[in-house]
């Protein structure tokens, strides 16, 4: 059984030993309307709430992400990566499927 979040519940991948990456459905549009989005996204902390529509995005998304892995682990041997340096090194190793 797939123990994917619900809800609420997001996790963030380790991009390296100190620092967590969080993707929001909104990045993709703020990344193409300005040039400038991702430093900012970095340099600068901003406390927000998820709204009903980004929460709705956030919930299919994450159902979908489940039912893709789901049938990727019935049709190969799936590596689940937990960080940045983790990833390198299994595609270093030539690991054939990595979440």
């Amino acid at each position: 059984m797939l123990n994917a979040p619900t809800s609420g519940q997001i996790k963030a991948m380790a991009v390296n030993k100190f620092t967590y990456s969080l993707i929001k459905p909104s990045d993709a549009t703020s990344w193409i309307s300005c040039i400038r989005r991702v430093w900012l996204d970095k340099h600068q902390s901003v406390e927000s709430e998820i709204d009903g529509f980004s929460q709705l995005l956030i919930d299919f998304g994450l159902r979908h992400e489940a039912t893709i892995l789901a049938k990727l682990e019935s049709q190969h041997a799936v590596i689940k990566a937990d960080s940045f340096d983790h990833t390198f090194t299994l595609m270093l190793q030539g690991a054939p499927v990595i979440y």
